[in-house]
Protein backbone atom coordinates (compact mmCIF):
# COMPACT_ATOMS: atom_id res chain seq x y z
CA UNK A 1 0.00 0.00 0.00
CA UNK A 2 1.06 3.46 -0.67
CA UNK A 3 2.10 5.76 2.24
CA UNK A 4 1.20 9.38 1.98
CA UNK A 5 4.43 10.66 0.50
CA UNK A 6 4.20 8.28 -2.23
CA UNK A 7 0.50 9.64 -2.89
CA UNK A 8 1.17 13.13 -2.95
CA UNK A 9 2.83 15.45 -6.16
CA UNK A 10 2.67 13.62 -9.16
CA UNK A 11 0.15 11.03 -8.51
CA UNK A 12 -1.75 13.91 -7.06
CA UNK A 13 -4.79 15.25 -9.79
CA UNK A 14 -5.82 18.41 -9.93
CA UNK A 15 -9.12 19.62 -7.70
CA UNK A 16 -12.00 19.30 -10.19
CA UNK A 17 -15.65 20.10 -9.45
CA UNK A 18 -16.84 17.57 -12.43
CA UNK A 19 -15.87 14.37 -14.14
CA UNK A 20 -16.91 11.36 -16.28
CA UNK A 21 -14.30 9.58 -16.90
CA UNK A 22 -14.83 5.74 -17.54
CA UNK A 23 -11.71 3.11 -17.35
CA UNK A 24 -12.60 -0.54 -17.83
CA UNK A 25 -10.66 -4.13 -17.74
CA UNK A 26 -9.67 -6.97 -17.05
CA UNK A 27 -7.79 -7.92 -20.29
CA UNK A 28 -9.78 -10.25 -22.33
CA UNK A 29 -13.12 -9.60 -20.86
CA UNK A 30 -14.85 -7.46 -23.85
CA UNK A 31 -12.93 -4.03 -23.14
CA UNK A 32 -12.57 -3.22 -26.00
CA UNK A 33 -15.82 -3.93 -27.56
CA UNK A 34 -17.18 -1.76 -24.93
CA UNK A 35 -14.83 1.04 -25.56
CA UNK A 36 -15.79 1.31 -28.92
CA UNK A 37 -19.47 1.49 -28.56
CA UNK A 38 -18.97 3.72 -25.47
CA UNK A 39 -16.70 6.31 -28.41
CA UNK A 40 -20.09 5.97 -31.15
CA UNK A 41 -22.06 7.05 -28.44
CA UNK A 42 -22.32 11.52 -29.21
CA UNK A 43 -21.47 12.34 -25.73
CA UNK A 44 -18.40 10.26 -24.92
CA UNK A 45 -14.93 11.68 -26.22
CA UNK A 46 -12.60 8.91 -26.09
CA UNK A 47 -8.98 9.45 -25.36
CA UNK A 48 -6.66 7.59 -27.72
CA UNK A 49 -2.94 6.57 -27.21
CA UNK A 50 -0.02 6.52 -29.35
CA UNK A 51 -1.14 6.39 -32.95
CA UNK A 52 -4.27 5.74 -32.34
CA UNK A 53 -4.77 3.44 -30.02
CA UNK A 54 -7.88 2.72 -27.44
CA UNK A 55 -5.29 1.26 -24.66
CA UNK A 56 -4.08 4.53 -22.66
CA UNK A 57 -1.31 4.33 -20.51
CA UNK A 58 -2.13 6.14 -16.82
CA UNK A 59 0.91 8.85 -17.38
CA UNK A 60 -0.82 10.14 -20.95
CA UNK A 61 -4.48 10.08 -19.10
CA UNK A 62 -2.29 12.67 -16.31
CA UNK A 63 -0.82 14.86 -19.08
CA UNK A 64 -4.52 15.23 -20.35
CA UNK A 65 -6.16 16.35 -17.25
CA UNK A 66 -3.36 18.82 -16.21
CA UNK A 67 -4.38 20.84 -19.43
CA UNK A 68 -6.39 23.95 -18.92
CA UNK A 69 -10.41 23.06 -19.54
CA UNK A 70 -9.79 19.38 -20.17
CA UNK A 71 -13.07 19.29 -18.11
CA UNK A 72 -15.02 21.58 -19.02
CA UNK A 73 -16.55 20.32 -22.04
CA UNK A 74 -19.84 18.31 -19.90
CA UNK A 75 -19.15 15.38 -21.79
CA UNK A 76 -18.00 11.70 -20.92
CA UNK A 77 -14.70 11.29 -21.30
CA UNK A 78 -13.92 7.55 -21.71
CA UNK A 79 -10.61 5.60 -21.84
CA UNK A 80 -9.59 1.98 -21.29
CA UNK A 81 -6.02 0.57 -20.18
CA UNK A 82 -6.57 -2.84 -18.75
CA UNK A 83 -3.66 -2.86 -16.99
CA UNK A 84 -5.11 -0.29 -14.44
CA UNK A 85 -6.36 -3.37 -12.23
CA UNK A 86 -2.66 -4.91 -11.65
CA UNK A 87 -1.16 -1.22 -11.04
CA UNK A 88 -1.65 0.27 -7.50
CA UNK A 89 -0.39 3.99 -8.67
CA UNK A 90 -2.57 4.23 -11.42
CA UNK A 91 -5.09 3.30 -9.25
CA UNK A 92 -4.75 5.46 -6.88
CA UNK A 93 -3.91 8.35 -8.92
CA UNK A 94 -7.29 7.78 -11.03
CA UNK A 95 -9.32 7.24 -7.31
CA UNK A 96 -7.97 10.81 -6.08
CA UNK A 97 -10.58 12.39 -8.43
CA UNK A 98 -13.82 11.90 -6.73
CA UNK A 99 -15.99 11.86 -9.31
CA UNK A 100 -14.97 9.82 -11.26
CA UNK A 101 -16.40 6.74 -11.83
CA UNK A 102 -14.72 2.91 -12.58
CA UNK A 103 -16.24 0.30 -15.13
CA UNK A 104 -14.13 -3.25 -14.77
CA UNK A 105 -15.00 -5.96 -16.83
CA UNK A 106 -15.26 -9.44 -16.14
CA UNK A 107 -15.30 -12.90 -17.64
CA UNK A 108 -15.35 -16.67 -16.68
CA UNK A 109 -11.49 -17.21 -16.28
CA UNK A 110 -11.42 -19.66 -18.27
CA UNK A 111 -12.93 -18.63 -21.10
CA UNK A 112 -10.61 -15.58 -20.62
CA UNK A 113 -7.59 -18.05 -20.62
CA UNK A 114 -8.55 -19.81 -23.82
CA UNK A 115 -8.66 -16.16 -25.46
CA UNK A 116 -5.84 -15.14 -23.96
CA UNK A 117 -3.82 -18.26 -25.32
CA UNK A 118 -4.59 -17.93 -28.65
CA UNK A 119 -4.28 -14.51 -29.08
CA UNK A 120 -0.31 -14.95 -27.54
CA UNK A 121 0.01 -18.09 -29.71
CA UNK A 122 -1.03 -16.22 -33.06
CA UNK A 123 1.04 -13.12 -32.09
CA UNK A 124 3.57 -15.57 -31.60
CA UNK A 125 3.28 -17.45 -35.38
CA UNK A 126 2.55 -14.07 -37.53
CA UNK A 127 5.32 -12.05 -36.57
CA UNK A 128 2.69 -9.01 -37.35
CA UNK A 129 3.90 -6.88 -33.58
CA UNK A 130 8.25 -7.50 -33.52
CA UNK A 131 7.97 -5.93 -30.30
CA UNK A 132 5.55 -8.06 -28.16
CA UNK A 133 6.88 -10.20 -25.75
CA UNK A 134 5.22 -13.36 -27.07
CA UNK A 135 6.70 -12.71 -30.86
CA UNK A 136 10.38 -12.22 -28.60
CA UNK A 137 10.01 -15.48 -26.74
CA UNK A 138 8.07 -17.34 -29.75
CA UNK A 139 9.77 -20.40 -29.18
CA UNK A 140 7.59 -20.81 -26.21
CA UNK A 141 4.31 -19.20 -26.71
CA UNK A 142 3.86 -20.42 -30.54
CA UNK A 143 3.08 -24.15 -29.74
CA UNK A 144 2.82 -23.94 -25.71
CA UNK A 145 -0.21 -25.77 -24.21
CA UNK A 146 -2.49 -23.86 -22.35
CA UNK A 147 -1.61 -25.37 -19.22
CA UNK A 148 1.94 -24.11 -19.75
CA UNK A 149 0.58 -21.03 -21.14
CA UNK A 150 -1.35 -20.59 -17.54
CA UNK A 151 1.80 -21.76 -15.39
CA UNK A 152 4.17 -19.31 -16.89
CA UNK A 153 2.20 -16.09 -18.02
CA UNK A 154 -1.25 -16.08 -17.03
CA UNK A 155 -1.72 -18.21 -13.44
CA UNK A 156 -1.36 -14.63 -11.71
CA UNK A 157 -2.67 -12.12 -13.86
CA UNK A 158 -6.28 -14.42 -14.07
CA UNK A 159 -6.30 -13.85 -10.00
CA UNK A 160 -9.34 -11.62 -10.18
CA UNK A 161 -10.65 -11.83 -6.69
CA UNK A 162 -7.35 -10.69 -5.27
CA UNK A 163 -7.00 -7.80 -7.72
CA UNK A 164 -10.89 -6.95 -7.19
CA UNK A 165 -10.07 -6.37 -3.40
CA UNK A 166 -7.17 -4.57 -4.20
CA UNK A 167 -9.33 -2.55 -6.71
CA UNK A 168 -12.10 -2.09 -4.03
CA UNK A 169 -9.39 -0.85 -1.40
CA UNK A 170 -9.06 1.97 -3.08
CA UNK A 171 -12.60 2.44 -4.95
CA UNK A 172 -15.60 2.69 -3.29
CA UNK A 173 -18.71 0.44 -4.41
CA UNK A 174 -20.91 3.53 -5.43
CA UNK A 175 -18.45 4.50 -7.99
CA UNK A 176 -17.68 1.10 -10.04
CA UNK A 177 -19.76 -0.65 -12.03
CA UNK A 178 -19.02 -4.65 -12.88
CA UNK A 179 -19.45 -5.99 -16.11
CA UNK A 180 -19.39 -9.71 -16.96
CA UNK A 181 -18.56 -10.26 -21.16
CA UNK A 182 -21.20 -12.79 -20.80
CA UNK A 183 -23.72 -9.67 -20.22
CA UNK A 184 -21.82 -8.09 -22.50
CA UNK A 185 -22.24 -10.34 -25.53
CA UNK A 186 -26.04 -10.08 -25.40
CA UNK A 187 -25.91 -6.71 -26.20
CA UNK A 188 -22.82 -4.12 -25.98
CA UNK A 189 -24.74 -1.05 -27.25
CA UNK A 190 -27.27 -1.69 -24.24
CA UNK A 191 -24.25 -1.77 -21.89
CA UNK A 192 -22.37 0.83 -23.21
CA UNK A 193 -25.39 3.29 -22.80
CA UNK A 194 -25.45 1.92 -19.05
CA UNK A 195 -22.01 2.63 -18.79
CA UNK A 196 -22.14 6.33 -19.76
CA UNK A 197 -25.05 7.01 -17.98
CA UNK A 198 -22.84 5.61 -14.85
CA UNK A 199 -20.22 7.97 -15.83
CA UNK A 200 -22.54 10.85 -15.97
CA UNK A 201 -23.67 9.85 -12.15
CA UNK A 202 -26.89 7.92 -12.80
CA UNK A 203 -26.58 4.44 -11.16
CA UNK A 204 -27.89 1.68 -12.86
CA UNK A 205 -31.23 0.68 -12.24
CA UNK A 206 -33.49 -2.32 -12.69
CA UNK A 207 -35.01 -1.49 -16.18
CA UNK A 208 -31.82 -0.06 -17.57
CA UNK A 209 -29.64 -3.26 -16.09
CA UNK A 210 -32.08 -5.61 -17.98
CA UNK A 211 -31.12 -5.81 -21.52
CA UNK A 212 -32.21 -8.12 -24.43
CA UNK A 213 -30.97 -9.37 -27.77
CA UNK A 214 -31.63 -11.03 -31.14
CA UNK A 215 -29.68 -13.96 -31.71
CA UNK A 216 -28.20 -11.87 -34.97
CA UNK A 217 -27.10 -8.82 -32.27
CA UNK A 218 -24.99 -11.57 -29.77
CA UNK A 219 -21.44 -11.49 -30.02
CA UNK A 220 -20.27 -14.98 -29.99
CA UNK A 221 -16.26 -15.37 -28.67
CA UNK A 222 -13.36 -17.36 -30.03
CA UNK A 223 -13.83 -19.35 -26.75
CA UNK A 224 -17.09 -20.50 -27.26
CA UNK A 225 -16.07 -21.36 -30.96
CA UNK A 226 -12.76 -23.09 -30.00
CA UNK A 227 -12.59 -26.51 -29.40
CA UNK A 228 -9.73 -26.41 -26.36
CA UNK A 229 -10.15 -28.28 -23.43
CA UNK A 230 -8.73 -27.30 -20.16
CA UNK A 231 -7.08 -29.95 -17.58
CA UNK A 232 -9.08 -30.85 -15.17
CA UNK A 233 -7.27 -29.48 -12.08
CA UNK A 234 -6.48 -26.29 -14.46
CA UNK A 235 -10.71 -25.69 -15.01
CA UNK A 236 -11.56 -26.12 -10.94
CA UNK A 237 -8.92 -24.17 -10.07
CA UNK A 238 -10.18 -21.37 -12.38
CA UNK A 239 -13.61 -21.98 -10.97
CA UNK A 240 -12.68 -21.30 -7.79
CA UNK A 241 -11.44 -18.05 -8.62
CA UNK A 242 -14.26 -17.20 -10.19
CA UNK A 243 -16.78 -18.03 -7.55
CA UNK A 244 -13.78 -16.07 -4.95
CA UNK A 245 -14.93 -12.89 -7.52
CA UNK A 246 -18.36 -13.59 -7.67
CA UNK A 247 -18.09 -13.56 -3.73
CA UNK A 248 -15.96 -10.54 -3.47
CA UNK A 249 -18.28 -8.25 -6.04
CA UNK A 250 -21.35 -9.35 -3.55
CA UNK A 251 -19.47 -8.01 -0.55
CA UNK A 252 -17.83 -4.94 -1.87
CA UNK A 253 -21.80 -3.10 -2.56
CA UNK A 254 -20.28 -2.51 -6.45
CA UNK A 255 -22.43 -1.75 -9.16
CA UNK A 256 -23.72 -4.92 -11.66
CA UNK A 257 -24.26 -6.06 -15.07
CA UNK A 258 -23.51 -9.88 -14.88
Amino acid sequence: MLNETERSGVLSPKSISQSNIVMVGFPKCGTTALIRELAARPEVDLLLGPGGTPEVAWPIIQSHEEKEGYFSSGRVRAHKFTAYVYNENALHYLAELRERRFVLCIRDPRSALISWHNMHRTIARNGKTPTHFAWKERDFYADCSISDYYERFAKKRLRYNIYFENLTRVVTGSRLLVVSQERMSLNVGAIAKVCSEFALGMPPTVDTVEVSSTAAERYVSYAERSDEVLAPWLGAELVETYAALMRATKQSNAHTLL
